[in-house]
């Protein structure tokens, strides 16, 4: 999960990885391209959001300057 975020990839997941996404330190860091899948329409979002390969919105947050 920390590499793909810090790769800027789509995270789909479910409530139930609350946990996972905690351990690996994004919780708190969640975007559009961390997307909850909660049901069928929800498949929909992520992939749209797939589609974009990556969430280059995130890099600035991640990555200092220099």
């Amino acid at each position: 999960m920390r590499d793909a975020f810090g790769h800027l990839k789509i995270i789909g997941h479910t409530r139930g990885a609350a946990a996972l996404l905690e351990a690996a330190g994004i919780a708190d860091k969640a975007d559009d391209g961390v997307v909850v899948l909660a049901g069928p329409r929800d498949v929909t979002a992520f992939i749209a959001a797939a589609k974009q390969h990556r969430i280059w919105d995130r890099e600035p947050k991640l990555r200092s300057p220099g």
